[in-house]
């Protein structure tokens, strides 16, 4: 897969008949890759484009910087299911001033794809006054219907809404994978050491959504190898409390110093809350049950 930076007076050219999968792609959920899919039907080299900066944040409509993807783990995921090009449109507040006739006129008939794909809320342009009727006045468009989970539309805003309630495997489901985080292990106080469960605290690289806290069974992929793990974000209550919670990973059969090391985490499912042992023998028993 070929990714393609650019800023919209920079458009790359590709001298190739292409499908072009339109949205943001944040979790790249199955609705997302439902529009994928239909793109890999039209016989076209499929692409995608995406954004560098979640619009909900450059245009101030969600207080919080979060995202369930950094545009690492989408071109790792687009590059998965077969993408040939991952276009990444730096958005900030002038791209968010472009007209929707701009929008076509300047990035979209550049691209010049054969057929566009998008799911039939996809917005675009100043105060989203572009839809896809509008998009059809230029190009062959095929839209793909909403995908639901009961009532709701499959979205991230969803997934989001499910792992702070610390419904993981639900939120999987709807990713069609495990959700998983990454960052880099940095030095602790080593109390869990000290009672036989060390663990990898995690300092994210990139302002991940983090499940709600409590502790979760999971997977720690460190150097290509996957690992059973168990997972704490909180204020560990027992030993020392904290004023802001923190990720801890326990992982299992593994004895390797990793300061400073990338780590991969995946949540598989919520085993329990977090709660204050009378005891720190107490605590080591529930984390052996655990």
């Amino acid at each position: 897969m070929k990714i393609l930076e650019f800023d919209y007076q920079n458009v790359p050219i590709i001298n190739e008949d292409i499908a072009l999968c339109l949205g943001y792609f944040d979790a790249v959920h199955l609705g997302h890759q439902e529009i994928i899919r239909k793109a890999f039907s039209s016989g076209y080299k499929v692409a995608i484009m995406s954004f560098d900066n979640p619009p909900v944040v450059v245009l101030k409509k969600r207080k919080e910087n979060i995202s369930l993807t950094s545009n690492a783990d989408k071109a790792e995921l687009f590059s998965d299911l077969g993408i040939d090009y991952f276009y990444i449109l730096h958005f900030d507040e002038e791209v968010s001033k472009l007209t929707r006739y701009e929008f076509i006129d300047l990035i979209l008939k550049k691209i010049n794809p054969k057929v566009i794909f998008c799911g039939e809320d996809y917005t675009f342009g100043n105060n989203a006054q572009g839809n896809v009727s509008y998009l059809k006045q230029y190009f062959n468009v095929e839209v793909v219907n909403l995908l639901m989970d009961g009532d709701k539309k499959v979205s991230s805003r969803e997934i989001i809404s499910l792992l702070k309630e610390k419904k993981v495997e639900k939120a999987s489901s709807l990713l069609n994978r495990n959700f998983r985080i990454c960052g880099y292990v940095i030095t602790g106080q080593h109390r869990g050491k000290n009672i036989g469960f060390p663990t990898a605290n995690l300092q994210l690289d990139f302002p991940y959504i983090v499940p709600g806290e409590g502790v979760y069974m999971g997977f720690a992929t460190y150097d290509n190898t996957r690992y059973k793990a168990i997972i704490s974000i909180g204020t560990h209550p027992t030993i020392m409390p904290l004023s802001k919670a923190i990720i801890e990973v326990h992982i299992i059969d593994f004895d390797k110093e990793i300061y400073n090391e990338l780590l991969f985490v995946e949540f598989v499912s919520f085993i329990r809350d977090n709660i204050r042992f009378p005891s720190i023998d107490a605590l080591a028993e529930q984390l052996k049950k655990d």
